[in-house]
């Protein structure tokens, strides 16, 4: 499933792209008519959901879905998607086959302008850290920053984003999920979010540590988030020596830095990998 966000006579802000296993449903018994068209609703199990969001959707006689909804586990509504309008009608595959744009890497991650020198504590650097189930490699040129963890499972996630900007890609591929998310829009000063989930904030939990012949501090690096955590031991000019992250429903990891590079990084340097991000692995074919 691919779908994609325009604001005005903008070009493309967003595309979000998920191939996965088609998960289990059972049905609740409701039913309802939305837009002159009759649904079934069913839950969806997803992992982790026991104590976690619940994920509805209801399904035309002829398997459209025609509504959608989330609801927190006290049964109270977080989001909804409702019909407007549906034709049925032949559908041409030149109507659905995604410009070539959406897939590539540059045109996502295209500078909006010129970008401040870099803080004392954003200094190029790669690192190579290794955690129990994966490792993880990092790295940076203020104020982009990019992360390619691989599990012993085979599984890859990739992200890069840029710091300044609600700007970057998000990658998944494991036996569970495969996955692509992109933005490109500035950040809005007044609604300072970045879709990509990056630092939300930088804590000091008063604690020193030492690795590699290196001392670092110990900060809370998502303060304000409930659903996910994720501490790093940092140097004075914020190389981290040492990542504990962990997500609501998922498994955590500690990571230890084996490798540590300063050294100037470029921007071509943190594309995603080529095979995760071609058109024919997704099934599309594309218009140019």
């Amino acid at each position: 499933m691919l779908w994609t966000r325009r604001f005005g006579d903008e070009d493309f802000t967003r595309v979000d792209i998920d191939k996965t296993k088609p998960r289990e449903a059972r049905e609740t018994g409701d039913a309802e008519s939305r837009a002159g068209e009759a649904c079934k609703w069913s839950e969806i199990t997803r992992k982790g959901s026991q104590d976690g969001p619940i994920w509805l959707s209801c399904l035309s006689g002829d398997g459209i879905e025609i509504g959608e909804k989330v609801l927190f586990s006290s049964k109270e509504l977080m989001t909804e998607t409702r019909l407007v309008r549906l034709e049925r009608k032949p559908v041409a595959d030149s109507e659905v086959r995604p410009p070539k744009r959406l897939f590539d890497p540059g045109f996502w991650l295209k500078p909006f302008r010129d970008y401040p020198d870099r803080p004392a504590d954003r200094v190029d650097f790669e690192a190579r850290m290794t955690g129990m189930h994966s490792d993880l490699r990092i790295l940076r040129h203020y104020p982009w920053q990019s992360e390619e963890r691989r599990g012993k499972d085979g599984s890859v996630r990739f992200t890069v984003w840029n710091d300044l900007e609600n700007q970057g890609i998000n990658l998944i591929y494991s036996k569970r999920e495969y996955s692509l998310q992109a933005f490109r829009s500035p950040l809005d000063p007044a609604q300072p979010f970045n879709q990509l989930d990056a630092e939300r904030g930088q804590a000091d939990l008063k604690r020193r540590d030492n690795h590699l012949g290196e001392s670092c501090a110990w900060f809370n690096m998502t303060p304000d988030s409930a659903d996910a955590g994720r501490m790093e031991c940092l140097t004075p000019d914020g190389v981290p020596l040492k990542v504990d992250a962990w997500a609501w429903g998922g498994d955590g990891e500690i990571y230890t830095a084996a490798e540590l590079k300063r050294r100037p990084v470029d921007l071509k340097e943190m594309l995603p990998p080529r095979e995760l991000i071609e058109p024919s692995a997704w099934g599309f074919t594309v218009e140019d």
